[in-house]
């Protein structure tokens, strides 16, 4: 496994909040032969330093990231090298896992998992494939969001932000008429943005868009 894993070019940049974790993961890093650029323990200093060191690999712990997922995102696509992010998941901290998962990043790791199989992440990340550890998808089942995965996330990544709002009112159990007050918003347009979202979400019917923001209510919740 490290003989394989030494092959990798990756240049890695980690960040989590608590300094001696992010130090000794950084370590352990090293040790397996990963280029390790540098460290952070906010989010302000990581953007700096992506700025300087351009990293090809991103692991960042979510509870770094909290409600500013956007502004990583915003960083990314302002970098011309446009660095891969793990997301590294701390099990109790799970306000702000719809804004990760909607935020598609190239791999998701939990920290239950063995450091094993974040080398597998990480090594994943010469392709464009989706990577979700073990210990992750056991918990985004915990949570209901099992069938969240990178085609379901494609669609939903699809809708406007008007149409999120309205799926979110749906999942909360608002009719149409009591959407559309609050949206302040026709009958005919609400009726025209939902046929658009069965379109974009490929279902069948209104009544299938009732069933999927339920089936799906604690991710859409916390989309917005």
């Amino acid at each position: 496994m490290i003989s394989t894993l030494k092959k990798i070019s990756a240049s890695v940049m980690v960040a989590k909040s608590e300094l001696f974790s992010c130090e000794v993961l950084s370590k352990l890093l090293e040790r397996e032969g990963f280029n390790v650029l540098g460290r952070a323990t906010e989010l302000n200093e990581l953007i700096d330093k992506i700025r300087t060191k351009k990293p090809n690999c991103i692991i960042v712990e979510n509870s770094l990231l909290g409600d500013k997922t956007k502004e990583l995102i915003a960083e990314i696509e302002n970098n011309k090298n446009k660095p891969k992010i793990i997301v590294y998941v701390n099990a109790v901290d799970k306000k702000y896992m719809g804004s990760i998962l909607n935020a598609n990043f190239s791999g998701y790791f939990h920290t239950g998992d063995n450091l094993s199989e974040l080398y597998t992440c990480i090594e994943s990340m010469n392709t464009n494939a989706k990577y979700y550890s073990e210990g992750f998808k056991v918990l985004i089942k915990d949570l209901g969001l099992g069938n969240i995965d990178s085609e379901t996330s494609d669609r939903l990544n699809k809708l406007s932000n008007r149409e999120r709002q309205i799926l979110r009112l749906v999942a909360e159990g608002f009719g149409s008429w009591e959407i559309a007050s609050k949206l302040n918003i026709a009958d005919r347009t609400l009726a025209n943005q939902r046929q658009n979202m069965i379109q974009k979400l490929n279902l069948d019917s209104s009544r299938n868009l009732l069933k999927y923001a339920l089936n799906m209510k604690t991710y859409i919740l916390s989309l917005l």
